[in-house]
């Protein structure tokens, strides 16, 4: 009994040992000898960890916002905003003051001169210089006024939808470097099913020549042993395509590997349903939108009954001051109109009404269109605050069930770890089944997953609950706290 011990000792140990060092780097050719001789590389980013890129949240979200091509583009969409916007306050607020400079076409050369014709363009200049002061239109009814209160609101929910689109890009970085760690985690959990998966073929391919197990157990052992290797090139597939997805969000080379220095921190959500709703009632993105959208469509129907009736339109006439030449000499004038220097407040009504032919009879096809368009818009308001409030519910609901889901994976992967080491041992020991031990390592594996994708669904949909919401950060949490180094 005794030296049968000691026997399984130094046969376990021999076999712990020459795994050590077979897994330390590779698994080759010569040390699979009857499986076909695949070539394994447990790590084949080890040789580039010299190349890998070291990030951190931080990093990566400063990089994102300052290199992403969609982002840098925004900087100068603000501003041609911001330019168009001061181009219509001033046409709203002041007189246009122009400089203008017109002349006739004036004679350069002659490339033919015919000696009966002397009526060619004349060889001195003729023309003015002026300031011109345009009509300033100082009443008509508001319609103008309505005008620029769309541009106004329009102005303002652009830019807000800029800043809008920078909080989607942070939120798509933070949860493209999380999917990372996260991949990364599941690599790992592969990585291990491997190698106990290589462990026990190497087991069963001793005891095989021991004669101690069949040969049925050894094939099984050798097919959980090439599946294993199958789901970790797998996992290894999902890291480099994540990798690109990070890449692409913050402006980085396709091409880069990173290593990341962080995990995911677990954090249940404080927030009440009514707050949420609170929250998505003021800022909500689409709520916003329609909101004025709508405030838009009332004032465009507002607009479009003044413009069928016929009302005055009164104007300041300011008039020109210009320099003129020409071969009489030079000479300055000022004038509102040819003959006229006065400065005149005048009335004018321009209106017509079609009678028969598009447009309906006295233009009431566009006073109908412009209804329309704002009840499309009251419908859309409508909708927009109960898709916000199921949204929210439903957001909510996933999120509590991702709480308790994450409990559970906790719990099983505390259990599932004492309980695969005890098989194993057992396994060892043959006082367990190879049923047993690959049952244990297969839930060991998928729990430790379950358990990263839990983590990392609560955060995404935390993420959408936020872009919901139009908030940056939950009130007391930010989503850059949420870092293990």
């Amino acid at each position: 009994m005794r030296l049968k011990r000691t026997w399984r000792i130094l046969l376990v140990a021999s076999l712990v040992l020459a795994y050590s060092f077979s897994y330390a780097q590779n698994i080759n050719e010569a040390e699979l000898e009857d499986i076909e001789k695949v070539s394994i590389e447990t790590n084949p980013s080890a040789n580039l960890k010299n190349e890998s890129k070291l990030i951190s949240l931080k990093d990566v979200l400063e990089e994102g916002l300052r290199l992403n091509s969609l982002q840098q583009q925004r900087r100068f969409q603000s501003e041609i905003l911001d330019i168009n916007w001061s181009d219509d306050y001033k046409e709203f607020w002041f007189p246009q003051l122009n400089l203008t400079i017109n002349s006739d076409e004036t004679l350069v050369d002659n490339l033919y001169g015919d000696v009966d014709d002397n009526n060619g363009v004349a060889k001195t200049p003729n023309g003015y210089v002026g300031l011109e002061i345009e009509n300033y239109t100082v009443f008509n009814w508001g319609k103008d006024y309505l005008e620029y209160q769309n541009s106004k609101e329009t102005y303002k929910r652009q830019k807000q939808i800029l800043k809008e689109q920078r909080r989607a890009l942070r939120f798509d970085i933070i949860s493209n470097y999380f999917n990372l760690v996260r991949l990364k985690k599941i690599a790992r959990a592969n990585k291990n099913q491997l190698r106990q998966n290589s462990f026990i073929y190497r087991l069963a391919k001793e005891k095989l020549s021991l004669k101690k197990v069949g040969t049925q157990q050894f094939l099984q052992a050798k097919s959980e042993f090439l599946k294993a290797h199958q789901e970790y090139q797998n996992s290894l597939f999902f890291v480099t395509e994540a990798e690109q997805v990070l890449a692409k969000s913050i402006g980085d080379n396709l091409e880069t590997t990173y290593t990341t220095a962080e995990e995911l921190q677990f954090k249940t959500l404080t927030n009440l349903p009514s707050t949420s709703y609170q929250f998505a009632q003021e800022k909500n993105p689409e709520f916003l939108t329609a909101k004025t959208n709508l405030n838009n469509a009332n004032r465009s129907f507002q607009k479009a009954l003044k413009e069928n009736m016929p009302l005055p339109k009164f104007d300041v006439r300011f008039g020109a001051l210009r320099h003129n030449f020409s071969d009489a000499g030079a000479q300055d004038t000022f004038e509102t109109s040819p003959g006229n220097k006065n400065v005149e407040l005048v009335a004018s009504i321009n209106m017509k009404w079609t009678i028969f032919g598009s447009g309906g009879l006295f233009n009431t096809n566009t006073d109908k269109k412009a209804y329309l368009r704002k009840r499309i818009s009251e419908i859309e308001y409508r909708e927009s605050k109960r898709v916000i409030k199921v949204s929210v519910n439903t957001l909510h609901r996933k999120i509590r069930f991702l709480e308790r889901k994450y409990e559970a994976s906790v719990a099983l992967v505390k259990s599932i770890r004492k309980t695969f080491d005890k098989t194993l041992d057992n396994y060892i020991g043959s006082k367990a089944s190879f049923a047993d031990i690959k049952l244990t390592l297969e839930l060991m594996t998928n729990s430790l997953i379950e358990f990263e994708n839990a983590k990392y669904e609560h955060l995404f949909y935390k993420l959408q609950l936020a872009l919901l919401m139009g908030v940056d950060d939950f009130p007391g949490e930010r989503f850059e706290g949420l870092v293990i180094r």
